[in-house]
């Protein structure tokens, strides 16, 4: 699995999202063409993960 990179901003920098983001790029990319090996779609991987996504926020909503 691709490497993502610890946060270099601190908490509350305007950027650190972004940062985030794009230190994720790489992991996300791994996990469609994994899906995408296994016989899905790319976009039944991307709509597969908005779904986990979204299951996260409503948890961590919850808590």
């Amino acid at each position: 699995m691709a490497e993502v990179a610890s946060p270099k901003r601190p908490m509350n920098h305007t950027d650190r999202l972004l940062d985030c983001e794009e230190a994720m790029g790489a992991a996300f990319q791994v996990i469609i063409e994994r899906a995408a090996a296994a016989g899905w779609s790319q976009q039944e991987a991307t709509f597969g993960l908005i779904g986990l996504i979204q299951t996260r926020i409503n948890t961590m909503r919850e808590n």
